[in-house]
C-alpha cells in the first residue's frame, strides 16, 4: 500500500499504479489526500492548484483520493458555477454543476477535515486491504504557513492548509498502529515536500 500525504495529489504514483493494476490487479493499494481546486477564475486570470487532478477514486485500481478544499476559497473567490474533475489518463470528464458542489465542498477544509478522512476513509480500508507493507509518503507543504500551499494570486488570503505538527505525527501514529495489526509493522516513511517554515523540521526528527 502507498499513502501519500501530501497537499498536492500524487498524480505520478497514481498513474504507475494504474498501469500496473492493469496486468497485476489488486497488487497494491494508493491513497491520497490533497487539496483540489482544478479550474478556478481567480486573479489575474484561471487559477489551478497544481496538478488540479485526484478529485475522484479510482476504485477498479484500488486508487482512494481524498481532496480537500483550500482554505482560501470563498463565496467572493469562487469560479464558474460549474467545475470538471478530470485524473490522469482519463479522457471521461465529471462534471458538477450548480452551487450545491461548492456548498458541500467548501466545508472539506482544514485539520479537522484532514483527520476524520484518515478515520474514516483511509484506516478502514487500509486495515481491510491488509498489505504485506506500507510505504508512506509524507509531505509537510500541507503545513500552516508553508509557501507549498499558499495562492499567491489572492492577497492576505489564508493558506490552503493548516496542518500542525500534532497532526502529522498523529497520521503517522495511527497508520502504524494499522501495520501492526496486519503487516507486523513494516513501514518505510519517505520525505517528500515541505518548503517555508522551519518550525516543522522537528516534525521529520519525530
Amino acid at each position: 500500500a502507498i499513502i501519500d500525504v501530501d497537499v498536492h495529489h500524487g498524480n505520478g504514483t497514481e498513474e504507475i499504479v494504474r498501469e500496473r493494476a492493469t496486468s497485476h490487479p489488486n497488487q497494491v493499494f494508493f491513497f491520497s489526500i490533497h487539496l483540489y481546486q482544478p479550474q478556478h477564475t481567480g486573479i489575474p486570470d484561471t487559477y489551478e492548484f497544481y496538478p488540479g487532478t485526484g478529485g475522484v477514486d479510482l476504485m477498479r485500481e484500488n486508487v482512494v483520493n481524498i481532496p480537500i478544499c483550500p482554505a482560501w476559497s470563498s463565496s467572493k473567490a469562487q469560479g464558474p458555477g460549474k467545475r470538471t474533475r478530470t485524473s490522469v489518463k482519463t479522457e471521461e470528464k465529471e462534471t458538477v454543476s450548480g452551487d450545491g458542489y461548492d456548498d458541500v465542498f467548501r466545508k472539506c477544509t482544514g485539520r479537522s477535515y484532514f483527520r476524520s478522512q484518515i478515520s474514516s476513509r483511509l484506516l478502514p480500508t487500509l486495515r481491510a486491504y491488509s498489505p504485506d507493507l506500507i510505504l508512506l509518503s509524507m509531505g509537510f507543504d500541507g503545513a500552516d504557513g508553508d509557501v507549498g500551499n499558499q495562492n499567491i494570486w489572492l492577497d492576505g488570503c489564508p493558506c490552503g492548509l493548516d496542518l500542525s505538527p500534532e497532526d502529522y505525527k498523529w497520521a503517522t501514529e495511527e497508520i502504524s498502529a494499522v501495520a501492526d495489526v496486519v503487516c507486523n509493522g513494516r513501514v518505510v516513511s519517505v520525505l517528500e515536500g515541505g518548503y517555508g517554515s522551519r518550525g516543522f523540521r522537528k516534525v521529520g526528527d519525530q
